[in-house]
C-alpha cells in the first residue's frame, strides 16, 4: 500500500524556468525515503508541494 504517491509533479516560480518537471515517486509502507540533491535542485519546493504549501502547475498527490 502506498503512503504517498506523486505523479507528474511540475512547479515553476513566476518568471523562472521549471523547478520541478514531471516528478513521479511512490513511498510504500515502512519505507525510508530521502530527498537528496545539490543546492537549487528543488528539494524544498517538492516537500512544499507535498505539504500543500505550494500549488503545482500539474500533479497528482495522494
Amino acid at each position: 500500500m502506498s503512503l504517498l504517491r506523486l505523479t507528474d509533479v511540475s512547479f515553476r516560480y513566476p518568471g523562472a524556468p521549471a523547478v520541478l518537471d514531471g516528478i513521479s515517486v511512490e513511498a510504500r509502507d515502512a519505507a525510508l525515503v530521502a530527498v537528496v540533491g545539490p543546492n537549487g535542485a528543488g528539494k524544498s519546493t517538492l516537500l512544499d508541494v507535498v505539504a500543500g504549501l505550494k500549488r503545482p502547475r500539474r500533479a497528482s498527490v495522494w
